[in-house]
């Protein structure tokens, strides 16, 4: 089901897809918006899936909406991405999120408006 192009995807499932992945990212950061310039500083992370910056062969919805959960307890598939990560590892929460943290810090309060990868190498590769 996840793999349908956009061509085969029911209008609905697809609707309720970007509502969840993205236009739920797109109302936090409306709702936010009056505390954080209220506040006079704060930052705003988004997290997405490096299939948003290259091609990605399981299809454009995967891509759309930066994967599924539903694989993330497949060991099979967890081994599979493993190995073909170029750093041969899956990464952890801890390799992220000290580089979310350093665009919230006031020393960084210049850097707007980036995509960055912190992907284990993925996107000199993409996925292949």
């Amino acid at each position: 089901m996840w793999r349908q192009t956009l061509g085969s995807l029911l209008h609905n499932l697809y609707s309720i897809l970007m509502a969840t992945n993205l236009e739920s990212s797109y109302h936090m950061s409306q709702l936010a918006y009056p505390l954080l310039k209220d506040s006079g500083s704060g930052s705003i992370v988004f997290i997405s899936s490096v299939a948003g910056l290259v091609h990605s062969s399981v299809g454009s919805v995967y891509s759309d909406i930066k994967g599924m959960i539903m694989v993330l307890d497949n060991k099979e598939f967890l081994d599979i991405v493993a190995s073909r990560t170029p750093l041969k590892h899956l990464g952890e929460a801890n390799d992220v999120s000290s580089f979310v943290a350093f665009p919230c810090l006031p020393v960084a309060s210049y850097i707007t408006g980036q995509t960055i990868a912190v992907n284990g190498r993925f996107t000199v590769n993409g996925f292949s």
